[in-house]
């Protein structure tokens, strides 16, 4: 009889060994990382940019492109296409957000400040906040630009009709 119950019990023991060895072991699923050498800037003299980009979890997350020119309009015009949606040169799971057929219509800078007018399609969104949050972060990460005037069809935008810069949050639920 003692001999069954310890058979029994060690058996029993094992088992539940195995089962709590299984359940605790983390799975080893891969996540998308991106990785970028941004040595190759200082190789190659060709400048990067910070952008944000959507993450497979809606939230923005800040990475870096390859922009060949110094000139601050055309960084903000290359930054702008690269949002749009459907871009094919975005980083494995990142995605763009701008909608599909936005158009920059107008872009200077001056003392500091970019002021920005985009057609009529930005607004073709049902995510507005993360959008104007996206863009205006991308724009105030160029060197020499630290707030953002935006114009839609050279009208302000409802609730952002005032000077845009890191004030206007990042990431909120």
């Amino acid at each position: 009889m003692n001999n069954k119950l310890i058979s029994k019990v060690f058996k029993t023991s094992l088992i539940m060994f195995f089962v709590l060895t299984i359940y605790t072991i983390p799975t080893l699923k891969t996540e998308n990382v991106i990785r970028t050498n941004l040595e190759i800037e200082d190789i190659t003299n060709v400048p990067t940019t910070k952008i944000y980009l959507l993450n497979r979890n809606n939230l923005l997350v800040q990475t870096s492109i390859f922009i060949n020119t110094k000139e601050k309009e055309k960084v903000i015009k290359n930054i702008i296409d690269y949002l749009i949606i459907d871009n094919e040169n975005i980083p494995l799971g990142l995605h763009s957000y701008l909608p599909k057929n936005t158009k920059l219509l107008n872009v200077s800078v001056e003392d500091n400040l970019a002021k920005i007018n985009i057609s009529r399609e930005f607004l073709e969104t049902d995510k507005l906040d993360i959008v104007i949050t996206g863009l205006v972060y991308s724009i105030i990460s160029i060197e020499g630009i630290d707030n953002v005037s935006l114009l839609v069809d050279s009208k302000s935008i409802s609730n952002y009709d005032k000077i845009l810069n890191k004030n206007i949050g990042i990431n909120k639920d």
